[in-house]
């Protein structure tokens, strides 16, 4: 192939996902907060309800008092494992579609004249503009409304067992910080796009291979590498505020919510994320006690 071909191809991309960057656009502006507080309350919602309900249409039987099972539920189970594994094995590989969408023009620009601090704080006001890049970082923050099936997964897998805080209290709230950190211009929110889908890629796959009956022994990599995402993202949301209160002219249309927010959401996150892993890995779980999915 050609370098003109080549070139052509490249322009023809550009030109593709940057009108398709427009009418994503539209989405932000036309439902700005109908569509993340929709979800949130609705999803919440569903956390309590859900297992209360299906509890109940199965006759509120308790695991002490269930006959035992017939034929057809091991059939069931199969079922909704295997579905199970493919999602996981979707989120994982859309995680690096996404990666590599986004990450490719965005390390162009870093390592070109911008470098970290210039991609940060956004002092040239020209990041979000339409773009093949922010195609890709606006279908990272609708990605966040598909993750939420993970927890109906886990309820209906298991419904007598509470779903986890940290499990959807950080579903929610990065669901509705990266809706608003889009549509507010955020630049110090385009490295978590880059790092988080990074981790995704890798902690999807994970939970796909458990789902198949695989038990990968570097889990506790996965949960120090999320870990270290908390720390870098308040690292770097720190460097954000520190630029913006010094006069750098960052760019944002909500700076004070969202750089509150920022800190807030990335310190929770790394307290609890801390918390999770003292609690599994301080001692060693006894036999057939089932590990929880940690986002």
């Amino acid at each position: 192939m050609s370098s003109e071909t080549t070139q052509q191809l490249l322009q023809s991309y550009e030109s593709t996902f940057t009108g398709l960057t427009k009418y994503q656009y539209h989405l932000f502006n036309n439902y700005l907060h109908t569509a993340p507080w929709i979800s949130v309350v609705g999803y919440l919602l569903m956390v309590f309800l859900l297992p209360k309900i299906m509890i109940a249409i199965r006759g509120g039987r308790s695991s002490t008092s269930s006959p035992p099972p017939s034929s057809s539920q091991p059939q069931k189970f199969g079922l909704l494992k295997y579905t199970m594994a493919s999602w996981n094995l979707f989120l994982s590989v859309l995680s690096l579609v996404m990666m590599v969408g986004f990450g490719a023009p965005f390390l162009k620009i870093v390592l070109g004249d911008r470098g970290v601090g210039g991609t940060i704080c956004d002092v040239k006001h020209d990041l979000f503009v339409p773009s093949s890049m922010m195609f890709w970082a606006n279908i990272f923050v609708f990605s966040k409304y598909i993750e939420l099936l993970d927890t109906v997964f886990l309820i209906v897998k298991n419904p007598e067992r509470p779903v986890p805080f940290l499990h959807f209290y950080h579903h929610a709230t990065v669901l509705a910080f990266s809706w608003y950190a889009a549509h507010m211009k955020y630049s110090a929110a385009l490295w978590s796009i880059l790092i988080n889908s990074s981790v995704h890629l890798v902690m999807y796959f994970y939970y796909f291979l458990t789902e198949l009956g695989y038990r990968p022994s570097w889990a506790v990599v996965i949960t120090v590498t999320q870990i270290t995402q908390m720390v870098v993202g308040v690292a770097m949301n720190g460097i954000w505020v520190y630029k913006y209160m010094t006069g750098a002219g960052c760019q944002c249309d909500a700076p004070n919510a969202i750089m509150i927010s920022a800190l807030i959401m990335y310190g929770s996150y790394l307290l609890l994320f801390v918390q999770f892993f003292v609690k599994r890995y301080s001692k060693k779980p006894s036999a057939g006690t089932p590990k929880s999915k940690q986002l």
